[in-house]
Order: C-alpha cells, then sequence, then structure tokens
C-alpha cells in the first residue's frame, strides 16, 4: 500500500477580526437534520468548513476588496484556496469510501445530500467568492455536474432528500439555476424549483429571500439573479421537452 505524505495545511488569521462590525452577527445556523447526517456519516469536517464559507463570502459582500493592505493581513487568498481544497478534499473521499456504517435509525438514502452539497460548494466559490462572470465556461461545466447528479437520482429520492433537507436542497437548486448559462439547464432547475416553492408554500418573493438567507451567504451582485429566477418560476408552464438532460 503506498505511502502519501501527510500535508500540513496553514493556520491563517482569523476572518471574524477583519469582518466589517455590522457582519458579525450574521452567523450561519445549519439545521439539525444536515449537522446530525454529516456527523453520523462521518463527515463532521464539513460544518466548520459551511461556516468558513459563509465568513468568506461575507466577507466578500460587505469589505473593500480593492484594499490591497486589508488582503494581504488577513490572507485572504489563502482562505479562498483552503476552503476550495477541504471541499475537494471531501468530495473525492465521498467518491472513494462513501458512507457504510450508519446508525440504525438513520436512513442511508439521506447520505445523498453530501456529494450534491459538495459540488455546489465548488460552484459557489465561483459564483459567490471568486465572482466569476456570469458567462464563464467554468460555471456551465459546474452546473451540468449538478444536474447530472439530480437527473440521476430516482425521483422518490430527490423527494427524501428535499423533505430532509428542504433548506438545503432549495438553496442548491436556486444557486445551480441562477448559474446556469444554457437554456436547457436553466429550465430543468426551474421545472424542479417551481414544485418545490409550491411543497413550501412559497409565494412571495420576500419568503424566497427568507428562505436563502438561513444557509450560506449570498453575495448582493449576485443575488438579484435569484430574483429574476424566482419571476421565471412563477411564469413557468411544465413542458416534457424541459426535462431532457441529454441535449
Amino acid at each position: 500500500m503506498p505511502v502519501y505524505p501527510v500535508i500540513s495545511l496553514p493556520t491563517l488569521p482569523s476572518l471574524t477580526q477583519f469582518m466589517p462590525e455590522p457582519t458579525r452577527d450574521l452567523h450561519l445556523c445549519l439545521g439539525d437534520q444536515i449537522i446530525s447526517t454529516a456527523i453520523s456519516s462521518g463527515y463532521s469536517e464539513l460544518l466548520p468548513l459551511l461556516h468558513d464559507f459563509h465568513k468568506i463570502a461575507i466577507f466578500v459582500d460587505f469589505s473593500n476588496l480593492k484594499d490591497a493592505t486589508l488582503l494581504q493581513d488577513m490572507a485572504y487568498v489563502d482562505h479562498v484556496y483552503l476552503v476550495e481544497h477541504k471541499n475537494l478534499m471531501l468530495m473525492a473521499q465521498y467518491k472513494t469510501n462513501p458512507p457504510s456504517f450508519l446508525p440504525a435509525d438513520m436512513n442511508p438514502e439521506e447520505t445523498l445530500i453530501l456529494p450534491l452539497l459538495f459540488q455546489a460548494l465548488t460552484l459557489y466559490v465561483y459564483t459567490n467568492i471568486r465572482l466569476i462572470p456570469i458567462a464563464g465556461s467554468i460555471r456551465s461545466t459546474l452546473v451540468s455536474r449538478i444536474q447530472i447528479t439530480v437527473a440521476e437520482l430516482p425521483v422518490p429520492m430527490l423527494d427524501v432528500l428535499f423533505e430532509a433537507f428542504p433548506q438545503e436542497v432549495l438553496w442548491i437548486m436556486f444557486l445551480a439555476g441562477t448559474s446556469s448559462v444554457e437554456v436547457t439547464q436553466r429550465l430543468f432547475f426551474i421545472g424542479h424549483l417551481k414544485w418545490m416553492c409550491q411543497s413550501l408554500a412559497l409565494i412571495y418573493w420576500q419568503d424566497i429571500e427568507d428562505k436563502l438567507r438561513r444557509f450560506l451567504w449570498l453575495h448582493k451582485q449576485f443575488f438579484h439573479r435569484y430574483k429574476e429566477l424566482w419571476m421565471e418560476i412563477l411564469s413557468y408552464i411544465p413542458d416534457d421537452k424541459n426535462w431532457d438532460t441529454t441535449g
């Protein structure tokens, strides 16, 4: 068995000390279900990682990114690379060694939220932290991966995930739908979001905004696109052709 060197990750300055004063109360509040699922399936490292993503996104949204001294003092680039690295490592771990020893009272199907969330976090880096332009090809590739993952889930399985993690699944689907470059991609997520919003009785934009703000922070420059997507969801009429993921 090959022996791999142990990589020592750097200790970085705390992001909190560099946060603008009004933002320090914008804490991430994770639901009990995602916490218990991450811990029970052996992915407890996901929880502090989500908090780190949240803090970086808030910093990007409220701080002066043109202040080179500030970015250097708080090691901004290193923080971004570190969360990206940790997420990719968890994604690779799940792919090669998915959870197998679970508590007897846990539904093993619910662990499928993990790879979906890992993929969404990769997209989140580019949309809400790196702020890559909407037409960037990397976005289309990352959205396609989420679309394929969702499309390959048996329909009842998506229902299971949505019932167990309504906040997280809604956030993921809005993130992917808003980031979609191709029409077929966008319609795919709009179709799913239509019934999800109906299931949660979300009929006003403020309802959607409140739901989305309960998970990872969304950048103000990106957030207006969510409202545009919501208007499309409201007027969406299902068409079987929109569910063809092969085109």
